[in-house]
């Protein structure tokens, strides 16, 4: 956020989800107390070589703002 580290979102894999498994309506990042001005949110993905995991994918629908 603001081009600093913002934190991290794992939903890591449990024993009931298949490879193809898609969560909804996940909060991924929240946060409070930001000065009313422009701000820049970058998401990334770690990919296969970080993880092993070639299933990383991230379907973003909406943002909240409030």
């Amino acid at each position: 956020l603001d081009g600093a580290a913002a934190g991290t979102y794992q939903n890591g894999p449990s024993i009931l989800d298949s490879p193809n498994s898609t969560f909804y309506n996940q909060v991924i990042y929240n946060v409070t107390g930001l000065e009313n001005t422009q701000h820049t949110l970058i998401i990334t993905l770690d990919d296969l070589r970080n993880t092993g995991n070639p299933y990383n994918q991230l379907l973003f629908d909406r943002a909240e703002y409030t």
